[in-house]
């Protein structure tokens, strides 16, 4: 599987782009999101830089939390991110 790169100080644009930047309406039943994320640890485990890896992370969990614990987020949009997580964590 290959890994996506991205410069050092990416992680917040490559967080808002790829959590945040997913609307409702944009949404499709894949993990696309979730392959995604998994992509960009495999680049940082590659390179072995552990607290990019771990900020990268603390970031993607931070927004997903966000988005699962508003009060108006449609069940699609619920759904659509539970299954996501679901898929990162089996891969």
């Amino acid at each position: 599987m290959k890994s996506l790169r991205f410069k050092e100080g990416d992680e917040k644009l490559f967080i808002d782009r790829v959590i945040c930047g997913m609307k409702s309406s944009n949404m499709v039943i894949q993990p696309i999101p979730g392959h995604l994320v998994l992509m960009g640890i495999l680049y940082y485990f590659s390179i072995k830089n552990n607290e990019r890896l771990k900020s990268l992370l603390d970031g993607i969990v931070k927004e997903i939390k966000e988005i699962i614990y508003d009060e108006n987020c449609p069940l699609e949009e619920l759904v659509f991110w539970v299954s996501n997580t679901f898929h990162l964590l089996t891969w």
